[in-house]
């Protein structure tokens, strides 16, 4: 017989251990409890299921949380089960049969009383709320359970066939009782990012996020664990801008972190940082007396403001509008969105102020006249948008009466 070298051996040795140990970082060291976990089937006693669930612990679930209606699983069967607790030298797991009866008010009551998530499917709306079945019997879930962020468009009905899991949030078998949440679930996932965050982020930070609500003030914004305030002044260095004219709810968007109070839960976001200041260009480009072209963003008693084409605002007093007579009502002769031609007058670079003025004449008459007729076609428009309803009133009914008192003024 041939005896291999030592050398050979060692080498050998080596490589086995090597990939023992490759084979050792792909494993888990543990679970969070409620987390969801797919095994495969070892074993199946009397008393247990035994599971490999890619541990160095072994998985184990009591059989009777299954139904005697419901056959147990096999060796190499792959199940979905529930992490709750390691318990002599063992990972206890749960699993959600979706089935009736004892083994289904058990799964019911397990997920209450550790609060585990149970899977429930969402069968249709109901008086101030959905129905969900979870386990075969019939659940509650609140409107305001459904999702941490529901957008105001967003109708009721688009949660309806889905399946998610939720947290019991109340159970009384005798009385029939089953509220559950998503939002709960939520939450708590949220929570544990939040105390994740709080040890990373820093003020100064450029992170990710979605857009979770718009309001008048600003726009909310979650970066995955807190959810922060973008306000108007930065959302856009034009101060005239509206939250809905640069943002839309479930956009995703890069922001700069400015403030983070975690006392108070009062976090605030920027979108500055990722945007150039457009009043750094208009210096670098123009100058008193400069010519610029400008749209007419506001119409005022004593002017107009006006947006130049690098994104910086500018004032037209009412006495540089080019109108050979000083007027009180500007909204007679000019309109929103309308294109002038003007040049620099002054420009206060500490206030960042511009003062403009239009570069030729307007013609008054004319443009007085222009204004009418726009007016006169709009409410001509109208009155034949109403003429052609009462045509079709065999079709509509009520519809056309409901135009029938209807005057243009």
């Amino acid at each position: 017989m041939i005896t291999p070298k030592r050398g050979l051996k060692s080498q050998a040795m080596a490589a086995l251990m090597d990939e023992i140990d490759e084979q050792m970082k792909g494993l888990r060291k543990g679970f969070n409890p409620g987390e969801k976990v797919r095994g495969t089937v070892i074993s199946v006693t009397d008393d247990y299921i035994v599971l490999d669930v890619n541990s160095k612990l072994q998985g184990v679930i009591d059989t009777n949380q299954w139904d005697a209606d419901t056959p147990l699983p096999e060796p190499q069967d792959v199940i979905d089960v529930y992490f709750v607790e390691v318990r002599d030298g063992s990972a206890r797991f749960t699993v959600n049969s979706g089935s009736s009866g004892a083994a289904a008010n058990q799964s019911i009551l397990q997920a209450y009383t550790t609060k585990l998530p149970i899977e429930g499917k969402i069968e249709k709306e109901i008086n101030g709320g959905y129905e969900v079945i979870v386990c075969g019997q019939r659940g509650f879930c609140p409107y305001s359970q459904i999702s941490l962020y529901k957008r105001r468009d967003e109708p009721n009905e688009a949660y309806i066939g889905k399946v998610m899991n939720f947290l019991v949030i109340e159970y009384e078998p005798e009385e029939r009782t089953l509220v559950v949440s998503h939002r709960a679930l939520l939450e708590r996932d949220r929570d544990d990012k939040r105390n994740a965050l709080k040890s990373t982020l820093a003020e100064g930070d450029q992170v990710n996020g979605k857009v979770t609500k718009i309001m008048p003030f600003g726009a909310f914004v979650d970066i995955g664990g807190i959810e922060g305030l973008i306000p108007l002044r930065q959302l856009s260095w034009n101060k005239n801008t509206k939250p809905q004219d640069v943002l839309s709810e479930g956009q995703q968007v890069s922001v700069t972190i400015i403030s983070l109070d975690w006392d108070n839960d009062r976090f605030s976001f920027s979108l500055l940082d990722a945007k150039e200041d457009p009043w750094n260009l208009f210096e670098a480009e123009f100058d008193v007396g400069s010519y610029v072209t400008g749209k007419i963003t506001k119409l005022v008693q004593f002017g107009v403001f006006v947006e130049l084409e690098c994104g910086v605002e500018g004032f037209v007093h009412v006495s540089k509008l080019g109108l050979k007579h000083r007027v009180s009502a500007p909204s007679l002769y000019f309109k929103l969105d309308q294109q002038l031609d003007l040049q620099i007058e002054n420009i206060d670079h500490e206030e960042r102020k511009i003062s403009l003025r239009v570069v030729e004449l307007i013609n008054e008459e004319e443009a007085a006249d222009k204004t009418v007729e726009e007016n006169e076609q709009q409410e001509k428009a109208a009155r034949d948008y109403i003429a052609e309803a009462k045509k079709k009133s065999s079709s509509f009914g009520s519809f056309a009466d409901a135009f029938s008192n209807f005057e243009i003024k």
